[in-house]
């Protein structure tokens, strides 16, 4: 701000300076007049110096900021690994062996089982069986259209390396 005060007063200076005669003034006769017209900077104070290095080894050095926690940066990993382990659980959960239904040998001696009641024995073979074979057609249902879409990734990329190879001299 004060520079550009300074630079205002200088402006007013030389627009209310004398008009130079009819003509062009030569070069030099500028130059010299110019270097009249200098306003004087004052000298500092002789002790100003000492005063400001006196007020900066006074204050305390900075300390360091580290980088700030920002929430955002986690959010793309938490995704990609939540993704990741759905992905895991529909490769992994197919190849489990097959659960098979609890039998009790002596079904009298242990009152309140499901297996001494065939209608709950069958609702629990029944929901195994369901679960056994949603675990073995999710896979399928979920992959095949991802499945086509590789295929089709796969013969984009067989004709880029075609064109490619062609283009080559």
């Amino acid at each position: 701000m004060k520079t550009w005060w300074t630079q205002y007063r200088r402006s007013r200076q030389l627009d209310e300076a004398p008009a130079p005669s009819a003509g062009r003034e030569p070069l030099e006769q500028l130059d010299a007049r110019l270097r009249r017209a200098r306003p004087a900077t004052p000298l500092p104070p002789p002790g100003l110096h000492d005063a400001i290095l006196r007020r900066v080894r006074r204050v305390e050095p900075a300390r360091e900021v580290g980088p700030s926690f920002n929430p955002w940066r986690l959010a793309f990993p938490a995704l990609a690994g939540a993704c990741g382990l759905v992905v895991l659980g529909l490769v992994i959960w197919p190849s489990r062996p097959p659960v098979s239904p609890v039998v009790v040998a002596n079904a009298s001696a242990w009152s309140g089982s499901p297996a001494a009641d065939p209608l709950l024995s069958q609702a629990g073979t029944a929901t195994l069986s369901a679960g056994r074979r949603a675990a073995s057609e999710a896979p399928a249902a979920v992959l095949a259209p991802l499945e086509r879409e590789m295929a089709l990734f796969e013969s984009d990329l067989r004709q880029a390396a075609q064109l490619a190879m062609a283009s080559l001299p």
